[in-house]
């Protein structure tokens, strides 16, 4: 059933990498990283798309490992309003297991659906699966439920962590860097430009701190400097190399799986500056350390490797004379309230408002004998009154899942909700409004992400758009084995 050419697969996230960054840096990188596999890629687009409405890292991992939009999988944001539990809560929280090197109590149990990982693992249980990230989201997102290990940063300790969710615990190779504080040691040096400055294509934001030649982008002694910095990335590289040669991991006959998400979320933003350029070029850097480590180790020709990067929003873009809304969600809860009483009675109707959707009091509705449905639409007809409000849907309207190729902003919607962590209205504001919870001006632009497929000796066709819950069943497809149970398509 097993492709024996694919011994070995690297899924490689980075986060912060936006649509055709890599094609603007082209000049700037070197031969061995990003454009050896670009240039050797069975398949590559720098925007592939998401046919759902978050730019959740969580929710990208979650549909890029089950091949299925969030209203499949669940994980419907980092975090959300859990019903249930009648508070915000994380993608990854669960009380039931304790942490190692972190305080942290954390697992996978919310993804809804089994992943590409877990039918590797069912399949093969002789199977080797790792996921290492700088944080326990994404590490945990991408390892799916039975991986052996997802190991991440803690910040607190400066320690690589793991949760007891995972039975065999920190793997040797994470407990062996901590044992010699590799960690702590990376922190104590600057982050300084590898070339000289005047190499550099763009300005660099820190030049008013310059004070020599060789000046420091960013003091990375403290640790929420560090895991913004290119030098992290260094670390994740060793780690996964660290991971690669001691669990032998690509060397028999079951598929073995590595993930390991990197980072260009610097403090200086998404413009074009010297030190964003820089860090890519460290990062191609990296990305040709680890590629002539699995060479070495594994063979590239044994090796399916998969690049991408979750979207990231849009930079905000100001200007006194621009249009820029805000939709005051306190004040508007509150006279929606006061709009449901006169019709239902006394009561508090409105529970919350999380993430540009309206959660009701379910206990109170049910009590009143009050039908959902006509409350949802009395509130999306109620909310669509205000001038910052561009659409109000109401939930039971976004029942069924929306076909998988379209793109409008319905469809989008009924892909992203989920029974029990989505509102009973969900609002979208006016193009570049924001609200009291967040910033970032609302667009309506496709969410989309570079996306690279490197699988020697195998022909991949090449899609007019891509989206991204056809990389799961493309891997599958690759791979010779059934693709998880929640993936609604084919793969290329």
């Amino acid at each position: 059933m097993f492709n024996s050419l694919i011994r070995l697969v690297v899924i490689i996230s980075v986060a912060g990498l936006r649509p055709y960054d890599i094609e603007s840096y082209y000049s700037s990188i070197g031969d061995n990283g990003f454009k050896r596999l670009v240039e050797q890629s069975a398949y590559y687009t720098p925007n592939a798309s998401c046919n759902y409405m978050t730019t959740s890292p969580a929710t990208f991992y979650a549909t890029m490992t089950t091949g299925a939009t969030p209203n499949m999988h669940g994980i419907v944001g980092s975090r959300f309003y859990s019903m249930v539990d009648n508070s915000v809560i994380s993608c990854i929280d669960d009380a039931r297991y304790s942490g190692i090197n972190t305080n942290a109590t954390v697992s996978p149990r919310l993804i809804g659906a089994n992943t590409i990982t877990d039918q590797i693992k069912i399949l093969y249980p002789k199977s080797k699966i790792y996921s290492i990230a700088t944080n326990a989201e994404s590490a945990i997102m991408m390892g799916g439920h039975l991986c052996d290990a997802a190991v991440w940063i803690d910040t607190t300790r400066m320690e690589y962590a793991t949760s007891n969710y995972y039975t065999n615990g920190l793997p040797a190779w994470a407990m062996q860097a901590n044992n010699n504080q590799y960690l702590r040691n990376a922190m104590s040096s600057p982050w300084q430009p590898t070339f000289n400055i005047s190499l550099y294509h763009y300005p660099a934001k820190t030049l008013n701190f310059w004070d020599n030649a060789r000046p420091t982008f960013l003091d990375i002694s403290k640790s929420t400097n560090f895991v913004r910095s290119p030098i992290v990335n260094e670390q994740m590289t060793k780690l996964a190399i660290r991971a690669i040669r001691d669990e032998l991991l690509g060397t028999d006959e079951s598929p073995d799986v590595v993930m390991v998400e990197y980072t260009l979320n610097t403090p200086f933003g998404n413009s074009r500056s010297a030190e964003n350029e820089d860090a890519i070029i460290r990062l191609d850097q990296d990305l040709a350390s680890l590629l002539n480590a699995i060479d070495i180790s594994v063979g590239l020709s044994n090796t399916m490797i998969v690049l991408t990067a979750p979207p990231t929003n849009a930079e905000s873009i100001s200007h006194e004379r621009l249009p820029h809304p805000e939709f005051n969600n306190e004040r508007a809860m509150a006279l929606l309230n006061s709009y449901l009483m006169p019709i239902y009675g006394q009561g508090r109707w409105v529970n919350t408002y999380y993430n540009h959707q309206i959660y009701l009091n379910h206990e109170l509705i049910d009590n009143m004998s009050v039908p959902l449905n006509e409350i949802q639409d009395k509130v999306a007809a109620f909310m669509l009154e205000f001038t910052t409000i561009q659409t109000a849907t109401a939930a039971h309207t976004l029942a069924m899942p929306a076909s998988a190729s379209s793109f409008d902003i319905t469809s989008r919607m009924a892909n992203s909700i989920y029974k029990h962590r989505s509102g009973d209205v969900i609002i979208t504001l006016r193009p570049g409004a924001t609200d009291k919870q967040s910033s970032v001006p609302t667009t309506y632009t496709p969410i989309t992400f570079p996306l690279l497929i490197f699988a020697p000796d195998h022909t991949l066709s090449k899609p007019e758009q891509f989206t991204l819950v056809q990389l799961c069943p493309t891997l599958t497809k690759l791979l010779c084995i059934p693709a998880p149970h929640a993936a609604t398509r084919i793969g290329i």
